[in-house]
């Protein structure tokens, strides 16, 4: 959004004297203290524009101003992270001022208020308010995008890449459009979309050459290449060169921890487990409050796990469990930690494992391994009855299982026919 920028030619009457000086405020014409909140307000001094723009209304409610003054108090509340009084006060801008200049805005604002709590469905009802009410207004490419990003956020990505693509479509010179090419790759990235992804991202390196965005979507293009790389081991390579990029060349941006993090997966499918844990650890001791620790945490497991040190993998998988239980990686380290327990012949801890793990991720890719584990250790155990028990669901839920068939020759093999 472009901010009008107001000056305040005050002489040298400053604000601190202002407040200092009970008569100093007092002194001040309607005028004068508009000029000076929103002087406030343009320079990022919310609390003082907070404060002045609330004088300003207790004195002059009826002020031909007073609309521009509620919502600049709306404004700053929102800069302050403060969304629940923001949102009220851009309620009131909209009920009070039905010809205001900024309803378009306000409305948009109200939308982002919701998506910021992470009220998705809401944000959307007033972003699609702004899209029908002022479709040709400046404020209708931010609600066309961040009605995007509200889907993107629910993983609702058919819906995203429609959103996104409406964007970039509609609204050719938005200064959205670098981001909407990020997000509508992302979202094509999370549907296995991968050609059409790495266009998107690819669009954002050569188009937005000079966007803050620029390093998150050559993380992107690295996280395409590690995806693919299950397919074709050769693209393992190109994902390290893709993260080493930004690692590189934007060290200071927000995207340098998904490209460390990135780095350390590469190093880990490359076999070169030493490196993996070096970038990996990076993530612990440099970035403690990285959204990536658990990811790391996890990814330490696995290398371990390759190694063989069963016992210090379990250790790493279980930081994951206990520090970050919600983590997108808790569900799959279960599985992990059911591996490692089973490789370590702790069969009954094995099988508590792969129980945890169904009931956490049932959706999950490994689900029918985990069955393939569960059926070994009852054979193992000479347990016939519960094993045949458990192929039996592995058969129903998972016919097309890749792993169905060495399941049912291990229970020929096993002794339980």
């Amino acid at each position: 959004m472009e901010v009008r920028v107001f000056s305040a030619d005050l002489g040298t009457l400053t604000l601190g004297r202002l407040f200092m000086d009970s008569s100093g405020l007092a002194s001040l014409g309607a005028d004068s203290l508009y000029r000076l909140a929103l002087s406030r307000f343009n320079s990022g001094k919310y609390d003082s524009s907070i404060a002045l723009t609330k004088i300003f209304l207790g004195r002059f409610p009826s002020n031909v101003n007073a609309g521009n003054v509620q919502y600049y108090l709306a404004l700053s509340l929102f800069q302050q992270g403060q969304t629940q009084a923001s949102r009220a006060a851009f309620q009131v801008y909209l009920q009070r001022y039905p010809n205001g200049t900024n309803l378009d805005w306000a409305t948009e604002y109200v939308g982002r208020s919701y998506l910021e709590e992470s009220v998705f469905d809401s944000s959307r009802v007033w972003f699609s308010l702004v899209l029908t009410s002022y479709p040709s207004g400046p404020a209708a490419d931010n609600a066309q995008y961040y009605s995007g990003l509200s889907l993107y956020n629910q993983k609702a990505y058919s819906l995203a890449v429609a959103a996104f693509s409406k964007l970039i479509a509609a609204y050719p010179k938005s200064l959205l459009l670098a981001d909407a090419h990020y997000y509508l790759g992302k979202s094509q990235f999370h549907q296995a979309a991968y050609p059409a992804a790495m266009t998107e991202f690819n669009t954002v390196l050569v188009n937005f050459a000079s966007s803050s965005i620029v390093p998150d979507a050559q993380v992107g293009i690295g996280d395409i290449y590690l995806a693919m790389g299950a397919n074709d081991t050769t693209n393992y390579p190109k994902a390290l060169g893709a993260f080493n990029k930004v690692i590189t060349n934007n060290p200071t941006s927000g995207a340098i921890t998904g490209a460390i993090v990135g780095a350390g997966e590469s190093y880990y499918y490359l076999q070169d487990y030493t490196s993996a844990r070096i970038w990996l650890r990076k993530i612990i001791s440099d970035y403690p409050f990285s959204i990536f620790v658990p990811s790391s945490f996890y990814w330490l497991g696995r290398a371990d796990m390759q190694e063989a040190k069963y016992d210090s993998a379990l250790v790493w998988f279980a930081k994951v469990g206990s520090e970050y239980p919600k983590a997108e990686k808790a569900g799959i380290t279960l599985y992990q930690m059911g591996k490692c327990q089973y490789l370590k012949k702790a069969y009954p801890q094995a099988l508590e494992r792969f129980q945890a793990f169904r009931v956490a991720d049932p959706s999950s890719q490994f689900a029918d391994n985990s069955y393939y584990y569960t059926v070994r250790i009852y054979v193992l155990q000479k347990n016939c009855s519960q094993a045949k028990t458990e192929f039996a669901v592995m058969q129903k839920q998972y016919p097309q299982s890749p792993v169905l068939a060495s399941t049912q020759k291990y229970l020929v093999t096993g002794g339980c026919p």
